[in-house]
C-alpha cells in the first residue's frame, strides 16, 4: 500500500497523459521501456511465478488485466512496471483513490 500511496500522490499533482509506473527497487533492460512506451494500450508486465509473495494478476483469454491484487488465485505475478494510456488516466487516478 506504501506504493500505491505515493502514486495516488503523485497522480493527484499531474495534468492527464499517458503515465508510465516503474516500481524502485528494479533493474531492468532499457529496450524494455522503449518497447512498453512504443505500445499504443495500456500494459502491465508480468510473468508466471510460484513465489508466495506479490500482487497477483487475473488476465482474461485475450490477455486483458480483469484483476490485480494481493491474495488471488493466479500464477500471474505484478513485475514493477506498467503504462497507463491518457485515455484512461483519470479512470486510474479514481481507483488508486477510491483505495485511500
Amino acid at each position: 500500500t506504501k506504493n500505491l500511496y505515493s502514486l495516488k500522490l503523485a497522480l493527484n499533482s499531474i495534468a492527464k497523459q499517458d503515465i508510465l509506473v516503474i516500481d524502485g527497487d528494479l533493474i531492468f533492460n532499457a529496450e524494455l521501456i522503449k518497447r512498453i512506451v512504443s505500445i499504443k494500450e495500456n500494459v502491465i508486465v508480468s510473468s508466471n511465478s510460484n513465489i508466495s509473495e506479490g500482487n497477483r494478476v487475473i488476465a482474461d483469454s485475450d490477455g486483458r488485466i480483469k484483476e490485480i491484487g494481493l491474495g488471488l488465485n493466479s500464477n500471474l505475478i505484478y513485475n514493477g512496471i506498467m503504462k497507463i494510456e491518457d485515455n484512461d488516466f483519470d479512470k486510474f487516478k479514481y481507483l488508486c483513490n477510491y483505495q485511500f
